[in-house]
């Protein structure tokens, strides 16, 4: 056998090579060095294979060794003969003389111990699997901080607020003329005032204070009832007379014409006139015969009609009288509490308070705040008008006893709730807003205090 590490000829039971000390077990397999084949036994070989073959050998042993190799001699048919041992020579064939072979250099021998290791070729481990970059935890903080610096929006101006400030003056204005506009459209109509001044109580009414005098008797001396029917009428009697009349039929009907024409823009001019009050009293005619004792004929309601002309009782109660004297046309009030106009004020107030967005670059806390304060304030002040109407009118009524608190707290008792009822709602939207603003606040102070927080600790943490 050859040892695959140096080339040296061995024994076939040879447990180590002699010249290098390996193991012929361990030795690894070299599968450049091909094995030559065996020739089958008992076939004659020819000195001209055997040359060729030991060429073949040692062109290819002698590249990996370092040490020279013997050749075997030509004729060398020991591959052929049967093992013997090591004491008895076998003739190698025609004699050599020694001298011209040269003796191998002495082999140490070596101890099992002192045997070098034998180096594998081990398999090249397989690549490690790609690590993920992370970040730095020590850099995190500083890019979290970076972030809002980069994206912090444009800190809103004295300016602007101020700005903003009017805008939402004149944006709460609009929604006091609107809540309250709405209420009357609800509250003032024909029906419900003909209702709720049918609903008075005639004995108040004529009662009442007016001009420093009950109505009844300011009514007797006015028409200067006692000379028309030549002293049979005199205050007490008078009044027992008014309180059978259809008085409050008669008002209601004329309040409620004046109501829908005014506010709904409905029916003709019902001003009224000298004519109708003295139909008034034409029509109660049984009543002053069973009340005076006599009836009135047309002398007694003729000086009626001259009184109410001198008193001017027609141009009091006129509607084109009241426009020349206010520079305002009060027919086309029913324009101010249409529908359409009711609309364009919402949609006004919509516009202002984009307006107000767009100056506070749409801040939360800011927005929060202005529409807070339209809100809150606005309600506030259209609730206090209705319960001025509803609980003021009625305290002073009854304090002073005056004619115009006692019609104000009667008939204008439904706008009065439902001005109440507006502003109670638009009070409440405009607090849930203030409480939004003020957590909104909190908020940010709450990030200013962690954003202080982490700069000092990661300025400790540089210190350590």
């Amino acid at each position: 056998m050859i040892c695959k590490k140096c080339g040296k000829l061995l024994e076939d039971n040879a447990k180590f090579c002699t010249s290098c000390g390996a193991k012929t077990d361990e030795l690894p397999i070299d599968q450049a060095s091909p094995e030559l084949p065996e020739e089958p036994r008992g076939q004659a070989v020819t000195e001209a294979d055997l040359g060729e073959k030991a060429k073949e050998l040692l062109e290819t042993l002698g590249e990996s060794s370092d040490e020279p190799v013997i050749p075997p001699p030509e004729n060398d048919f020991s591959a052929d003969l049967p093992k013997i041992p090591e004491s008895d020579p076998v003739p190698d064939g025609p004699a050599v003389p020694e001298s011209s072979i040269p003796e191998p250099p002495p082999v140490p021998e070596m101890k099992k111990e002192e045997l070098p290791p034998i180096r594998r070729k081990e398999a090249a481990p397989p690549p490690p699997p790609p690590v993920p970059d992370i970040p730095d935890i020590t850099e995190e903080p500083e890019a979290k901080e970076s972030a809002p610096e980069a994206e912090a929006p444009v800190k809103v101006g004295a300016g602007r607020l101020t700005a903003a400030f009017i805008i939402g003056l004149l944006a709460s204005l609009l929604l006091i003329g609107l809540s309250i506009a709405f209420s009357v459209k609800l509250g003032v109509s024909g029906d419900t005032v003909k209702k709720r001044v049918e609903g008075m109580k005639i004995g108040t009414v004529l009662d009442a204070d007016l001009d420093g005098d009950t109505v009844s008797n300011d009514i007797f001396k006015s028409l200067k009832f006692g000379e028309i029917t030549d002293g049979a009428a005199d205050k007490h009697n008078f009044r027992e007379y008014m309180a059978q009349t259809n008085l409050l039929y008669f008002a209601a009907d004329r309040a409620a014409g004046y109501a829908e024409f005014l506010v709904n823009g409905k029916g003709s001019d019902p001003s009224v006139s000298v004519k109708d009050i003295t139909s008034f009293f034409e029509n109660n005619d049984s009543v002053a015969a069973d009340t005076f004792g006599r009836a009135l004929g047309n002398t007694e309601y003729g000086s009626i009609r001259k009184q109410l002309e001198n008193n001017n009782v027609e141009e009091a109660l006129s509607i084109e009288e009241w426009s020349r004297k206010s520079g305002f046309n009060m027919k086309s009030m029913s324009y101010l509490f249409s529908f359409i106009t009711l609309g364009i004020f919402a949609a006004l107030i919509i516009v202002l308070l984009i307006w107000i967005a767009v100056i506070v670059d749409r801040r939360g806390r800011h927005l929060a705040s202005f529409y807070g304060n339209i809100f809150l304030w606005s309600g506030l002040i259209v609730f206090l008008v209705g319960a001025a109407v509803l609980g003021g009118a009625a305290i002073a009524s009854t304090l002073t006893g005056h004619l115009a608190y006692y019609v104000c707290a009667q008939v204008f008792q439904p706008f009065a709730l439902f001005a109440m009822a507006t502003g109670a709602f638009e009070f409440v939207v405009g607090f849930i807003l203030k409480k939004v603003n003020k957590a909104i606040r909190r908020k940010e102070r709450r990030q200013k205090y962690a954003a202080k927080e982490v700069e000092k600790a990661l300025a400790e943490r540089e210190l350590q």
